[in-house]
């Protein structure tokens, strides 16, 4: 069967498409996933940040094993497991994980006591993630 290339473009384009869509859909249902987690998210007290030992009024919960990640390994129940961090450690923590996840080494211009910090919360969360089982 001959196929023109007409018709196969317009197969391509439809294939395209359908794949865009798919992505959509996935991305929707991973953010209300997420959604549904942090609503339901009992942290303990507010403290502290965990690196620096300072901004207890801005601190925020860090999951040790992001969300976005449990979700993307199917992990359930949603493990819980948190520390509380300013907001520009809790971006360094989630740099250092992104990259960990993506092979790639981050230059990080803290405090040599800080980044051994960082580097023990990111790393309990990378084992975490990996000590458990995917659900089907």
């Amino acid at each position: 069967m001959n196929i023109k290339i007409s018709e196969r473009v317009v197969i391509f384009n439809g294939l395209h498409d359908q794949l865009k869509k798919d992505k959509k859909i996935k991305q929707k249902l991973k953010g209300e996933w997420i959604k549904n987690q942090r609503k339901n998210f009992n942290p303990s007290a507010k403290k502290d940040c965990d690196v620096c030992g300072k901004y207890k009024d801005v601190s925020e919960a860090h999951h040790l094993a992001p969300l976005y990640i449990q979700y993307e390994r199917k992990i359930t129940p949603c493990l819980q497991n948190h520390v509380w961090l300013c907001p520009t450690h809790h971006k360094i923590v989630h740099l250092v994980i992104n990259n960990a996840f993506n092979s790639k080494e981050v230059e990080l211009n803290i405090k040599s006591d800080e980044k051994i910090i960082v580097d023990k919360i990111a790393n309990e969360g990378v084992s975490l993630i990996f000590g458990e089982k995917e659900c089907a």
